[in-house]
């Protein structure tokens, strides 16, 4: 998917999971900003060892030393087959977009005191952000699921990446966010009745 779509589906994440942790905005306006930040952030980290991918056309820095690491494999598999796999591993949509990667990588993440305290709650937005990239990829194409496997898992009916589904996902998803923001300000019974005269005339 684009990563405009990622990116919406971060932020959706990162609202929801504000609401389930009771971070509200005008309450907790830095911790509720941080959480959505860092889960739009999230949402776009497996395309991170894309060179013009959204994330990695700001951040160099994430995919310069994958990108090195992906030539030397390749001109090693050149001369010794056995390295094929490991290069089509660190192709797109190879180890950065497995769970198991992630799982690991959380895990590693989990021993740093910090994310077990005071930032728990970032730990959560990111990885939810991630969760969100993972599964619209495993709907456009697919993900590698099976532990050290790269070939792509993906349902039985397949959607088009910049396809009417992608459409879709980013209309009713940039819905939702205007709402919880709306909500969030207090305007509630303006949505209501927004709603309201919506189902009226659908």
């Amino acid at each position: 998917m684009l990563g405009q779509t990622h990116r919406l589906a971060g932020i959706a994440a990162g609202i929801a999971l504000a609401g389930e942790l009771n971070i509200i905005p005008i309450e907790r306006p830095f911790a509720f900003a941080g959480v959505i930040f860092v889960s739009a952030m999230g949402s776009l980290m497996p395309d991170a060892d894309q060179p013009n991918s959204t994330i990695g056309r700001r951040f160099f820095l994430l995919w310069l030393p994958l990108y090195i690491l992906r030539m030397i494999i390749r001109i090693i598999a050149f001369f010794a087959p056995s390295m094929k796999q490991v290069s089509r591993g660190l192709a797109h949509r190879g180890i950065s977009h497995s769970p198991w990667f992630w799982g690991v990588f959380g895990a590693l993440l989990w021993c740093v005191p910090w994310m077990r305290n005071e930032g728990v709650i970032y730990f959560y937005a990111f990885f939810a952000g991630i969760a969100t990239h993972l599964l619209l990829d495993y709907l456009t194409g697919g993900i590698p699921l099976i532990p050290f496997s790269l070939k792509r898992n993906h349902p039985p009916i397949v959607f088009k990446t910049k396809g009417y589904f992608e459409f879709l996902t980013a209309s009713v998803l940039g819905i939702w966010i205007g709402i919880m923001v709306l909500s969030y300000l207090g305007l509630r019974p303006a949505i209501r009745r927004i709603l309201v005269m919506l189902i009226r005339y659908v």
